[in-house]
């Protein structure tokens, strides 16, 4: 809309000087005289000032522009803040900040600023910046339009160091949660307190409770004891997910992308939640094993969610996966956006035995039906979660 309203203005402008400049050219051609070419002259003269003027002040200004922030999560507002120095000699009349709004909303601030400043002047502006998406990638300013005072030029003028941020997937409540952690049978077999505790005795220090205490050692060997007791973990959850790309459009990809992480995260927090260990693999010219038993664990796991890229040259099916962790395994769920016939083989070989579901992140009609995944004793769900306007 504004990029349709500047181009008319300008035509309108140039219209109104090429009437003026065959004006001029029309006296000199009939009548001469001094005056008649000075004026000609000047006319003609106005679009290269225009041109030079506006070069300048797009070589000359300085801005800077920065997230208040180390961790951007999306749909949660950060600090964002902008702001531009004329360290020149002259003044500059019109700079336009362009601030993309296709991944990351920027509020309390018009939509694309204008700014004149005095030679020396500067100006600073704080908004609220709230990211759409997961991942990397640009957002704030992208480009500034120069113009000069006529209005007639209007140089681009591309940000030559892009703001970058990481974003992390939201936390949100998993929608398979009952469905899968609380199947019947399911958490007796992967919950990580069993009741059952490691008790090991040491010498009685000053502090300890009375129900620390280990009544029966201390009489036995006549002097206090205390117990020490480490929780006996039982085998957890496996997440697998399928990082492969999907040939979409960028706006697509980032959607599919956005829904494949939250359901991975979510799930991950679930079992972080009802205290169940989780095992997560994917695999992305290699495989990345993470171990998630604790809030330190989860944390280092959580923050490399916003770097992970759909970049896989293939799907789940083509992860090794150790003897030892299927042997032990009890549960496994795979996320993915591609649920064919070969990943049902693959899951019913690599699971036999295992109970097993796969999630499903699509929009689109399965190529295998629901009831072959349900027969082959898989769980299944599909999913491709709104998302929310921001």
């Amino acid at each position: 809309m504004q990029d349709g309203m500047r181009k008319r203005e300008r035509v309108i402008r140039w219209a109104v000087f090429f009437v003026l400049w065959i004006a001029a050219w029309i006296l000199i051609s009939f009548h001469g005289g001094r005056a008649a070419y000075m004026l000609f002259y000047f006319i003609t003269a106005v679009p290269l000032v225009s041109l030079v003027y506006a070069a300048g002040v797009a070589w000359q200004f300085k801005y800077y522009q920065k997230v208040e922030t180390g961790n951007v999560v999306k749909g949660e507002s950060v600090d964002y803040y902008f702001s531009i120095q004329n360290e020149g000699h002259f003044y500059y009349d019109s700079i336009q900040a362009e601030i993309s709004q296709e991944y990351a909303k920027v509020y309390q601030v018009e939509e694309n600023p204008c700014f004149h400043l005095f030679p020396g002047e500067g100006k600073e502006m704080k908004a609220s910046l709230c990211c759409r998406y997961r991942g990397e990638y640009q957002v704030g300013i992208g480009r500034f339009l120069v113009s000069d005072y006529l209005r007639l030029f209007s140089i681009s003028h591309r940000v030559k160091a892009p703001l970058m941020v990481t974003v992390l997937p939201r936390v949100i409540p998993w929608e398979f949660e009952k469905e899968i952690l609380e199947e019947e049978g399911v958490l007796q077999g992967i919950n990580a307190r069993s009741g059952e505790l490691d008790v090991q005795v040491r010498n009685y220090e000053a502090g300890d409770g009375m129900r620390q205490i280990h009544w029966k050692a201390s009489a036995k060997q006549g002097k206090l004891f205390s117990r020490e007791q480490e929780e006996r973990f039982r085998q957890g959850i496996l997440l697998l997910l399928d990082l492969q790309k999907h040939e979409e459009s960028e706006k697509e990809e980032l959607v599919f992308e956005d829904c494949m992480m939250e359901q991975a995260v979510s799930a991950v927090h679930a079992c972080l939640m009802r205290k169940i260990p989780v095992t997560f693999i994917c695999e992305n010219g290699k495989t990345s094993v993470f171990r998630i038993r604790n809030e330190a664990e989860w944390k280092e796991f959580y923050a490399t969610c916003g770097k992970m890229r759909f970049e896989a040259e293939h799907s789940l099916y083509r992860i090794p996966l150790e003897t030892a962790l299927l042997r032990e395994l009890k549960y496994a769920v795979c996320f993915t956006g591609a649920a064919d016939t070969e990943l049902l083989h693959w899951m019913k070989q690599e699971f036999a035995g295992v109970r097993s579901s796969v999630i499903f992140v699509s929009g689109e009609t399965l190529s295998t039906e629901r009831a072959v995944w349900t027969e082959a004793g898989i769980g299944f769900y599909q999913t491709y979660g709104e998302q929310e306007r921001i």
